[in-house]
């Protein structure tokens, strides 16, 4: 079963199909998949005009270290390039979340103070 076709055009060079294969080869089948159908569900969701809001079995969530990859993986896809960073943002009440950065960003910790400062903003209304 093929999880990602690869695009007709081979005269790219294939960024997120590279990164596809090197998690399929690290994570065991059924984590591959989970990301896969929950980076799926969101392209779905997006395409249809809502809101980007991905739960799977279980608990609902993607576990802490899934949503770190599903984050690279919509970052690399939306970009075409792999040299974005991600940075834990805590949140309120102990909760924490993920900020996608551009590579070399100087102002890093600034940009995690701004949407950390949103996040609880957000919360709090």
């Amino acid at each position: 079963m093929n999880m990602y076709d690869p695009p007709d055009d081979a005269g790219e060079f294939d960024v997120l199909g590279v990164y596809l294969e090197a998690l399929r080869a690290q994570m065991s089948p059924p984590r591959f998949r989970t990301l896969v159908a929950a980076v799926q569900e969101t392209c779905g969701l997006l395409s249809d005009g809502k809101s980007a809001q991905v739960t799977v079995p279980g608990d609902g969530f993607l576990p802490s270290d899934l949503r770190r990859e599903y984050l690279s993986v919509l970052a690399i896809m939306i970009t075409g390039r792999m040299d974005h960073r991600l940075v834990e943002v805590l949140g309120p009440g102990g909760t924490s979340g993920w900020v996608v950065l551009e590579a070399g960003a100087e102002y890093a910790a600034a940009a995690v103070t701004a949407v950390r400062h949103t996040v609880t903003r957000r919360h709090d209304e």
